[in-house]
Formats: structure tokens, C-alpha cells, sequence
């Protein structure tokens, strides 16, 4: 009946509107004319539109209700809500659809309660889960399904939790995760530490691993290479890279290194990198190291500065492909301190120090650079 009415509306608006054009133009006929096509054309063209649109609409209303009549013959109460909804959603006061979906809400809401309870005995706390999330949607004010849901959630977080240990026992990190971070969803506290472990473990295994095994020092500056070694393991591993610790490089160079390379060179890199698992080695050497202190009396207390003008050559070999590149890194750096007299030599061990650490923040943010262009 709608239909039929809007049908002649728009056929009265279409015969309609050209005389009212006739009557208010002076123009002439054949423009009238034009005047009347394109009026014609677009309603007819918006009454094709509103048509297709309302068959569309009763179509998928109607099979939407003849399958939420097949889901109630089946028990599917759940699946006949969500059809009937739709049905009252495009079509208000379709048939006896609000009949039924109060029916479906109320012996529906029965079944998923129970039935979550049932599940609860028998220790099946996800299906328990489902059931009451689904009783809840039915009828969100019902007291039965939120209670079976609180005491769920404690069964259900030590589930996740202990799936979580599983997972990372096996090395699967990904899955650790997400039992992990349900769990704490889910008000289990424990399993806070085990998340950030188990994400730690997870961008880890996303970054480049890199060993810094050998350093040698060619200056007559004895210690340098020690003071830059451990200072450049540290801020590297700070550009999102997994650096070795320096005390395991310390002990396979010690323990093993000895015995396998009579001198550390490309050759030597590459087997360190496949006997240690990482993706990049780097080695080389301190070639040049000027040192230059200076005093200046300072009322009673020593200005100390350093000058310091540091060459360093280093090496990368790309374990899995085996490419190797070479770079020089050339740095001054200045800093400088007040002292006492009696610990001027205390403040020159104390600039060193301070200004390898600088050597060390730039050469990392060098190295950092050059791998990323060398695409290794």
C-alpha cells in the first residue's frame, strides 16, 4: 500500500512540475520541452532508486524471518535473536516478529543460564564463558548469567595463565602473549611480570643480534679498548639492537676463542657468529689515540681538560650471508673538570673515561647508521 501511494505521488509530481514550468516560462516550446525531459528523467530515475531499494529491504526482511523461524525449530536461540532483531530493525511491526523475539529472549536467556552452569561443573570455563556472554546479550539485567560470569573469571584467568606457561616453555612467545594478556584482562595480577617477560622475549627476537667479540688496541694508550668495548656493548644495545653481553663475549674469547683462532680476522668473525648465534659480528681495532691534558690553576683548585682524537676501524661480517664490510670512525672529543690539587691523576682517569663514553654514543650512532645502509 506505501508503495502504491509513493508510486503516485511521484507520478503527479512528474506531471505536475513541467506545467508549472510551462505556466512561469516566455521561452520557447522546444526549451519548454527540454525542461520537461530532465524533470521527467530525474524523478523517474529517484522513484526507480526508492522502488529497487523498498523490494531489497522486504526481501531480506522476509528471509531473514523465515530463518529465525528455522533457528527456533533447531534451538538456536541465540541465532533467531540476532535474525529477529534485524527483521524489527528494518521493519518495526513486521507480522508477529516482537512477539517472538520477547519469546526467544526469555527461554533463551533460561538456556544459555543453564547451560553455562552446566559447563562450570564440568570444568569447560570457555564454553561456561559463551553461554552467559550470550544469556547477557539476550537479557543484560539477568543476575544468574553476571554471578556465573564473576566466579568464572578466576577459573578462566588461571587457565590463560597456565596455557601462557605451556606456551613459553615451548619457545612460543606470540601465543604466551596473548594467554598472558588475558589472563591480566581478567584481574590475575601474576601474570603481569610473565607478560612484559614474555614481550620482551617477543622484540627480541625481532632485533638484530649482534656481537662485538674483539677490539684490539694499537695505540701505546693500554686499556682504551676495554673502557670503549663495554661502553659501545651497552649503547648499541640501546639501537634496537640484542647486543651480547660483553661477560659472554669476555668468556668464549677465553674459553674458546683461544683454543680455535690463532688471530681474529673475517674467517674468525664467521665462525664466532654461527658458534654464537648472531646475525652480525664486529671486530677491530683502536688505531690511533692522542691524549692531550691540559692544567690551568684555578684559585687553589686544577682545570683539567682533555683533547682527545680517536681513529677506530671496524669490521662487519653479515653471518648469514657472509658479507663483510669495513669503515673508519674518526672522533674529538673535549671535557674537562675541576680538581683538587691531590687528584689531578684521579680526574685525568675520570676525563677518559668520560670522553670514551662520548667516543662511544657517536660511534654507536654511526654503526646504527651504517648497517642500515649497508642492509645488512
Amino acid at each position: 500500500m506505501k508503495l502504491r501511494k509513493t508510486t503516485i505521488i511521484f507520478l503527479a509530481f512528474l506531471l505536475i512540475l513541467p506545467q508549472g514550468a510551462l505556466a512561469q516560462s516566455n521561452t520557447s516550446p522546444k526549451k519548454d520541452n527540454t525542461v520537461w525531459i530532465v524533470a521527467g528523467t530525474f524523478v523517474s530515475l529517484g522513484l526507480g532508486v526508492y522502488i529497487y531499494n523498498t523490494v531489497k529491504t522486504n526481501n531480506q526482511v522476509k528471509s531473514a524471518y523465515n530463518e529465525a523461524e528455522r533457528l527456533l525449530r533447531e534451538g538456536d536461540w541465540f541465532g533467531a535473536y540476532q535474525k529477529l532483531s534485524f527483521v524489527l530493525q528494518k521493519k518495526p511491526n513486521y507480522k508477529d516478529a516482537s512477539v517472538k523475539l520477547l519469546y526467544v529472549q526469555k527461554n533463551g536467556t533460561k538456556f544459555y543460564t543453564d547451560l553455562g552452569e552446566r559447563c562450570y561443573q564440568e570444568q569447560r570455563y570457555e564454553d561456561a564463558n559463551k553461554s552467559f556472554q550470550k544469556a547477557l546479550i539476550l537479557d543484560n539485567e539477568n543476575l544468574q548469567a553476571r554471578l556465573g560470569l564473576s566466579k568464572l573469571n578466576e577459573k578462566l584467568a588461571q587457565m590463560h595463565y597456565n596455557r601462557g606457561i605451556g606456551y613459553l616453555n615451548e619457545g612460543d612467545f606470540e601465543d604466551a602473549e596473548r594467554e598472558f594478556s588475558k589472563a591480566y584482562a581478567l584481574g590475575l595480577e601474576i601474570a603481569e611480570p610473565k607478560l612484559k617477560e614474555v614481550t620482551a622475549k617477543i622484540r627480541n627476537s625481532e632485533l638484530k643480534k649482534i656481537a662485538l667479540v674483539h677490539l684490539g688496541n694499537t695505540t701505546s694508550y693500554f686499556g682504551l679498548e676495554n673502557y670503549l668495548f663495554l661502553q659501545l656493548s651497552k649503547d648499541l644495545n640501546q639501537r634496537d639492537f640484542l647486543v651480547l653481553p660483553y661477560e659472554k663475549v669476555v668468556s668464549f674469547l677465553n674459553e674458546q676463542g683461544k683454543y680455535l683462532f690463532q688471530r681474529f680476522d673475517e674467517k674468525s668473525a664467521l665462525e664466532t657468529g654461527l658458534i654464537l648465534g648472531q646475525d652480525i659480528v664486529i671486530y677491530g681495532d683502536i688505531n690511533k689515540a692522542n691524549l692531550d691534558f691540559k692544567e690551568k690553576d684555578q684559585r687553589g683548585n686544577i682545570q683539567v681538560s682533555l683533547q682527545i682524537d680517536m681513529e677506530v676501524e671496524l669490521s662487519f661480517v653479515e653471518v648469514s650471508s657472509a658479507q663483510s664490510k669495513k669503515e673508519k670512525f674518526r672522533y674529538k672529543i673535549k671535557a674537562e673538570r675541576t680538581s683538587a690539587k691531590q687528584s689531578v691523576e684521579a680526574t685525568k682517569d675520570f676525563l677518559i673515561k668520560e670522553a670514551i663514553g662520548q667516543v662511544s654514543q657517536k660511534l654507536s650512532k654511526d654503526l646504527y647508521r651504517s648497517i642500515g645502509i649497508w642492509g645488512f
